[in-house]
This record gives C-alpha cells, structure tokens and sequence, in this order.
C-alpha cells in the first residue's frame, strides 16, 4: 500500500495513542532532511530518536494539563493589582513570507496603557515560534522600562505551557523559549498566564498596525487609533462587569 493509505489505517488504531508515534516519526525524519538538504546539517539515527521522544513525552504532558475548555474562559480583561502591571502579546504570520508582526502593550491597575510596541521579524519558521518570539519581545520591553512585578498574558495555550513548564524545550520554538526563562530570574515577581483571544485584542491590533508601518514603533503611555478602540471596549466590559 501507498504511504497515505497505511498511515489512515495507523490512525483509525487508536488503542494506546499509537497514531503519534509515526506520525511524529514522518515530521522528524522530514525535518531531518530539510536541515541535511538546506543547511547542511546532519543528524545521527540516536540525534533523531531523542526528539521523537521528547515531542511525544511533550505532547502528552500538554494534553494532561489543557483541562479547562476555550469556552470556560473569562472573556473580560482583568487589571493587575498594585504594584504588578500586566503585559499582553499577541502576533501575526505571514506563512509564505515567514515574517511575524508582533504587538505587545503594558496596563497598569487602572487598565491604562503603560506603554506598547510593535516589532517586524523575518525568518520566522512557524507559527508556533511568532508567539515565543513575542513573547520575548514584549518580555525585553518591560523589562527596558524597569518594572519588576509583571503578569504577562497571551492567547497561545502551547506557548505559555512551554514557559511554565520544567522541561528543557526541543522544538523549533525551544531556543525561544529557553531565552525567556533566563530572562525571567531579573524581575521579583514574574508569571505567565494562557488567555482568551477576546481579552487580546489591543495587542492583536498592534501587532496588525506594524504590517502598514516602515518600521518598529514603541509608544509610553499612548496607543495608535486602532488599538484604542479595543482598549476602549475592555474598559467598558470592566465597568459593566462591576
């Protein structure tokens, strides 16, 4: 049989999760290639195995903690308590250009604009690592303006498991990842919390703005036009919720 037929009878085995396991082989080996064929990179049959483990350890351990369903969560944006500010991130990709837009703002225990960025990226490998680099980015920003108690919040459930998460990160995405957590050790208080999109839409619009811009652009306490009005929206939705 073909290559595609003998992976749907894979998949309608379902006993014990077994569709994973070549499934996650095929991208691996897949991958290999693409590193041997474009970058002259060269992995060994034990480099290759190792990963293949560690994305299944992974996937299962994600799958153990996404418990609550995307419905259940709190679609109205809540304000951090003194002396925390809060942070959102959000981005764009282009998948045939790989470049990401990220957008990322500071609020205050009001729900005021701290101060916010919009950062172009080229070279991006996938999805996944534009919400890691973001993240990054946005982390880099509040920690240039010298706050030290920050909850910083996004709408990519993998990406804030990823940080939280003890782990050491094989992914595409890990270098990322990795970077952030060293980072964090230079606030007092730091955490990382998985949101819904509804509750990130300012950011959404800054990341969205720096696609009609020329280049990166940081504003402290004000927002382009556009991201106002979402702000504007979540404010609204907090007063009516009191």
């Amino acid at each position: 049989m073909d290559f595609c037929t003998w992976l749907n009878l894979v998949f309608q085995n379902r006993k014990h999760d077994f569709g994973e396991i070549p499934a996650t082989t095929a991208w691996a080996l897949w991958q290999a290639n693409n590193k041997s064929t474009m970058e002259g990179k060269r992995q060994s049959f034990q480099d290759i195995c190792s990963i293949i483990f560690s994305i299944i350890k992974e996937m299962r351990e994600l799958n153990d903690k996404i418990l609550a369903p995307m419905n259940a969560m709190n679609s109205i944006w809540k304000p951090p308590q003194e002396p925390f500010v809060k942070v959102n991130f959000d981005v764009l990709f282009k998948t045939t250009l790989h470049h990401s837009y990220s957008g990322f703002v500071i609020k205050n225990s009001r729900g005021l604009p701290i101060g916010c960025g919009s950062i172009f990226n080229k070279f991006v490998s996938d999805s996944f690592t534009t919400k890691a680099i973001a993240c990054l980015q946005a982390l880099d920003f509040v920690r240039e303006m010298s706050f030290t108690h920050v909850k910083m919040e996004g709408d990519s459930r993998t990406t804030i498991v990823k940080i939280n998460q003890v782990l050491p990160d094989f992914s595409d995405m890990g270098t990322y990842i990795e970077e952030i957590k060293i980072k964090v050790s230079s606030f007092q208080h730091i955490s990382f919390y998985h949101i819904d999109r509804r509750v990130n839409m300012v950011s959404h619009m800054l990341a969205k703005e720096r696609m009609s811009m020329r280049e990166d652009r940081f504003w402290v306490e004000d927002l382009p036009t556009a991201a106002e009005i979402h702000l504007a929206i979540d404010l609204s939705r907090l007063v009516s919720h009191i």
